[in-house]
């Protein structure tokens, strides 16, 4: 991802506790995670965030925030089976998404905050200005 992406990727492994791995996440510009509670977490918290769901239905407990950004692709007769543990063993719900369409999804979405935010500031579409 990090090579997918291009751009210094910071990831905490061994957190130690969940008052540490909420101030990580709140001092996060973005966070990639699991269908989990760290994605809600960040929600809470109003940071930008990308949730990959896979084994869940993400209808069921979505992430609820305006930063919420929800990867999810329901190709296979198993889905979605709501099992922490794949009773298949090849996780392929997991892995049907790829490093390539997190980090295009990660660049696009701050892209055009980017640009947003650049229009709100007086900013212009236009590289001269308008014509």
């Amino acid at each position: 991802l990090k090579e997918a992406i291009g751009r210094r990727v910071n990831v905490e492994y061994r957190i130690g506790s969940i008052t540490k791995a909420v101030q990580v996440v709140a001092s996060a510009a973005v966070v990639l995670t699991m269908d989990s509670g760290f994605s809600h977490v960040a929600a809470f918290l109003g940071v930008r965030h990308f949730a990959l769901f896979g084994s869940t239905d993400p209808r069921a407990y979505p992430p609820m925030s305006d930063k919420s950004t929800v990867l999810y692709r329901r190709a296979l007769p198993c889905q979605p089976c709501n099992l922490h543990t794949c009773p298949l063993e090849h996780v392929a719900c997991m892995r049907q998404i790829g490093p390539t369409e997190v980090a295009e999804a990660i660049t696009a979405t701050l892209d055009c905050e980017r640009t947003i935010e650049s229009l709100q500031q007086g900013g212009s579409l236009f590289a001269e200005g308008p014509p």
